[in-house]
């Protein structure tokens, strides 16, 4: 790269020094000028010269106030730079704005008539158009990689030319882009205004129209801290003192370049609302030396040509200094340049405009040629060249040094206040601040979004309280007042008159040792008192059916009993028991189990109306007082009470299921005088009741007393007999009707009480069944058939049939199948070999349920057999449906099978169909030789009963049908 520069004479002059100079056309030549004229003759007449003489050079040029030649300030002059590239492409344009297209849109045009592929940099200028931020912004849209240099052309009279081979304009930009992989093309700038004085905040901006700078106009802002000289004479004055912000982390400079009527002006740069700026100061001294830290730092960077675009400005401000500032370049490199009305410059690919600034393109093409030797700066006369400003740098570093002071001090009290600020305003409960009065004096927005008022709606705290408590608030402001806290509870009315509870603590305000004031904080208790008051429903109310629970129930009959024990009146409790709820409520699960709960709650409420109180005792028992003295009325509610689910079948899954309900009264004061006593007996009387058929109601009697503590007694044996291994598994063969042959045995549990004797299982299976014992006896009664049976095989290698009962609540067990599962794993028992009785009315409570079950059995290899077959609902196509292997016949018609034409085609028919369904059939209660005659002759698979054997222990088992001989 070689590079040339002259100061413009005449033509004759020019052409000899081109000579001399070699300069040779080229199209990677690249010519530059820039002139003080805009005289379109004298630049045509050069742009002719230079085109005859270099046809195939770029060349650019532009108006400007002051040209700059290898470090020299010129005036008044016409300068031309010559650089010729070697390994660098160059493409120019001309262009004149479209005045119907925005500035950012003619930016991207502009990029996209210049930028190529490889483009490095780009060297732009333009007039001084309404918005130049715009339009290189819309170039650093096209092109956010190119170096962006250049700047703002006019001379001092306002006036721009921008020329190029294709013309002359005088709106719009002239440019060259320089392309191609080996170019160098590096920026820097050096700016070095000093800031003084406050942080403002841009409050409206419109791109680089400013309406308000911390909520002020920009004359008033000038007005307020630069004096009135300078606010009326701001578009000439406010170069002087510029607005100075920082950008994408770089200092950037506005002036002011018009004013509006309506007070608005233009600055030479867009300002974005929220952006922080300070007033600029230039201290030449400042400035000169942080451009000669500048220009040392360009010793590591290879620059064989600098074009140089200052601000006019700048200049202006420091006089003849700014020769102190270029001069040193002149030592890195060639350089050319001139001062603009506006710096382009592009960082961290943003471009932007800068002012006040110097900016450097270094350009290179070989990376090796560096600057020569050290750098220095020119120093004399520097002294008396700024002394005369001595004074003024002593006055600006005494606003600094105070403006840094006050902006730590703004800093720490803004911090303060805004902290202060955030706990008032985002307070989620209402802050307050009165008067002695009662005035309020702040009021944070919590107090207007939770009652509802408009600001300026409410300004007495006395205005917002129920008028019976205005003494109370007067005695808590005056306490205040005296320099005491206080806490208590207040509600505060909304707008609409509801009242909201709140806790208040309230504060004496003190300033200066006086007390001025009360802070109030009022937190809505609204959900804790809710809460409070849920806690004591729940306390004494069963969630469910929200009827008072027992402790409630309690209560309420103690309050009865001290009301009564003067006059002893009578009054009666009575306990309810929902029949067969349990089944139900395991079959269609608890959500039907809860509704029918609710159901039936809300018709108790109907019956008791003011006469009584009825309460959710516990599961499905509930209990109710009535406040009744005459037997009749009583009886009326019981018998509506066992009435209700008559009257309201429940409707489960398209059919009817019926719950009845036993009921137990007991009366006061005949059957108790305490709490505990009524409600025992009552419940004596409903179990009674249950006793005796359910669906029914009975009083209480003194028998009934007895009787059912017979009946716990029993239950402590039971339970006691299964816990110690009191019971014994019998056996009752079955048999093949065909070959007489012994194929297997049921499993039929027997208890032997040590008191009571053979006591029988009708009287402790139902026993078992309803105190929750069932499971623990079913569970020992499978694992003991199981262990016997393959005792029995290891013994005799007889491969025997074990069938067991299985109860309605071991068959609802989710785990039911894992127990079966396990039982014949730990016994070591062949699946094959259980059998598992049901009866109808187990497998028809649930069908899903039962078929879930039944072929999760099935896969386990265990058969199913149906116990009692024909004494409930079930059918054929049902019991086929459910995969049962085996019907066993109920013993009620096999009794009269020889004698009752009905039964024996009952029992014909249901072997028939059963051989169709490939199922086998048992009749069990076979005792007299007629009947088994006609099972035979009805081809009868397998019979049981007395006829052959009744249940036997193992050992007799053992003896009678294993044993060989």
């Amino acid at each position: 790269m070689r590079v040339h520069q002259l100061q413009y004479r005449d033509c004759d002059h020019l052409i000899g020094w081109m000579d001399e100079r070699e300069i040779r056309d080229s199209k990677q030549l690249l010519v530059q000028v820039y002139t003080y004229t805009v005289h379109s003759e004298s630049i045509a007449n050069l742009i002719s010269l230079l085109h005859t003489n270099l046809p195939q050079a770029t060349l650019i040029g532009c108006t400007s106030d002051g040209q700059i030649l290898d470090g020299q300030v010129c005036e008044r002059s016409t300068i031309l730079s010559f650089i010729q590239f070697e390994k660098t492409d160059l493409h120019s344009s001309l262009f004149e704005f479209t005045k119907e297209t925005d500035c950012f849109e003619n930016g991207r045009a502009f990029a996209n008539q210049l930028v190529v592929a490889d483009t490095k940099a780009c060297i732009v200028f333009t007039d001084a158009i309404s918005n130049p931020e715009d339009f290189i912004k819309g170039i650093e849209f096209e092109a956010p990689h190119v170096v962006l240099a250049g700047g703002i052309s006019r001379n001092m009279l306002g006036q721009t030319a921008l020329f190029s081979k294709q013309g002359l304009i005088t709106e719009g930009a002239v440019g060259v882009s320089l392309s191609g992989q080996d170019l160098l093309a590096n920026n820097s700038y050096s700016l070095n205004w000093k800031l003084i004085g406050k942080n403002f905040k841009v409050t409206h901006a419109d791109g680089n129209r400013i309406y308000s700078i911390d909520n002020m106009s920009v004359i008033d802002l000038y007005r307020k801290y630069l004096g009135e000289k300078i606010a009326m004479q701001i578009t000439e004055k406010s170069s002087q003192f510029p607005l100075i912000l920082k950008r994408n982390g770089i200092h950037i400079c506005r002036d002011v370049l018009a004013v509006h009527e309506e007070g608005s002006v233009t600055v030479s740069g867009h300002l974005y609302e929220g952006e922080i700026v300070r007033f600029g100061f230039g201290d030449p001294e400042l400035i000169v030396d942080g451009s000669k830290q500048l220009i040392e730092s360009m010793q590591e960077i290879s620059a064989e040509a600098i074009l140089i675009y200052s601000c006019e400005a700048r200049r202006r401000f420091m006089f003849n200094s700014i020769g102190y500032e270029l001069s040193p370049l002149q030592q890195v490199g060639p350089n050319i340049g001139f001062f603009t009305s506006g710096e382009f410059y592009h960082h961290e690919q943003k471009n932007m405009i800068i002012n006040h600034s110097m900016t450097l393109l270094m350009l290179s093409e070989n990376p090796q040629v560096m600057p020569k030797g050290n750098i220095f700066l020119q120093q004399h006369e520097q002294e008396n060249q700024w002394g005369e400003l001595d004074a003024l740098r002593a006055m600006s570093h005494l606003a600094q040094v105070s403006t840094d002071e006050l902006m730590k001090l703004n800093v720490s009290l803004e911090a303060s206040e805004q902290r202060y600020r955030s706990l008032v305003q985002y307070n989620p409960d209402v802050v307050y601040s009165i008067d002695a009065k009662g005035t309020l004096l702040s009021l944070n927005p919590t107090f207007y979004d939770l009652l509802g008022y408009e600001e300026d709606e409410v300004s007495s705290l006395f205005e917002v309280v129920d008028a019976a408590e205005s003494s109370r608030i007067q005695e808590s402001i005056t306490y205040a007042f005296q320099g005491h806290s206080q806490t208590f509870e207040l509600s505060l009315m909304r707008k609409d008159r509801t009242m909201i509870p709140f806790m208040i603590t309230q504060i004496p305000i003190v300033v200066n040792q006086e007390f001025v004031g009360v802070y109030g904080i009022a937190k809505n208790i609204s959900e804790r008192k809710e809460a409070e008051a849920r806690i004591t429903f729940m306390a004494y109310h069963d969630v469910l059916t929200e009827l008072p629970n027992r402790t409630l129930l309690y209560k309420q009959l103690n309050d009865l009993l001290q009301e009564r024990s003067g006059n002893r009146q009578m009054f009666a409790v009575m306990f309810i028991d929902l029949d067969n709820f349990k089944e139900m409520n395991d079959s269609f699960g608890h959500f039907v189990g809860d509704d029918i709960l609710k159901r039936f709650a809300g018709k108790l409420r109907q019956l008791v109306t003011e006469k009584g109180q009825a309460a959710r005792f516990g599961g499905d028992e509930f209990a109710v007082i009535l406040d009744m003295n005459q037997i009749r009325e009583i009886e009326d509610v019981a018998g509506q009470v066992v009435e209700y689910f008559k009257r309201e079948p429940i409707i489960l899954e398209g059919t009817e299921q019926f719950i009845t309900t036993s009921v137990g009264l007991s009366l006061y004061p005949n059957d108790g005088d305490t709490p505990e006593l009524l409600l025992r007996n009552a419940d004596l009387a409903m179990y009674k009741a249950k006793q005796s058929g359910k669906n029914r109601y009975l009083f209480y009697v003194n028998e009934i007393s007895d009787e059912l503590r017979e009946k716990r007694l029993l239950v402590s044996d039971l339970r006691k007999a299964i816990a110690e291994d009191e019971l014994e598994v019998y056996y009752q063969p079955l048999i093949d009707l065909k070959t007489q042959h012994v194929i297997g045995s049921e499993a039929l549990v027997r208890w032997m009480h040590k008191e009571l004797g053979q006591v029988s299982p009708s009287v402790f299976i139902p026993i078992a069944e309803e105190y929750g014992l069932i499971d623990i006896l079913g569970y020992w009664v499978l694992k003991t058939a199981c262990i016997q049976n393959v005792r029995w095989k290891d013994k005799y290698d007889m491969p025997l049939i074990i069938s067991v009962n299985v109860s309605y609540q071991q068959f609802q067990r989710n785990d039911f199948v894992d127990v079966v599962k396990e039982v014949l794993q730990e016994t070591g028992l062949d699946p094959v070999r259980l059998h598992l009785e049901i009866t109808e009315s187990t497998a028809l409570i649930n069908l899903e349920h039962t078929r879930l079950i039944l072929r999760r059995l099935q896969h386990l290899g265990v058969s199913i057999s149906m116990d009692d077959f024909g004494t409930g609902y079930s059918s054929l196509s049902c019991v086929k449906d459910l995969s049962i292997d085996k019907l066993k016949i109920d013993r009620s018609f096999i009794t009269n099978i020889s004698t009752d034409v009905r039964d024996a085609a009952i029992v014909k028919t249901i072997i028939a169909l059963s051989r169709n369904l490939n199922m086998k059939v048992l009749a069990e209660g076979v005792e007299r030789k007629e009947q088994l005659d006609k099972l035979a002759e009805y081809e009868c698979d397998e019979i049981q009963g007395y006829l052959f054997s009744p249940p036997l222990s193992s050992r007799k088992f053992e003896e009678c049908f294993l044993a060989p001989g």
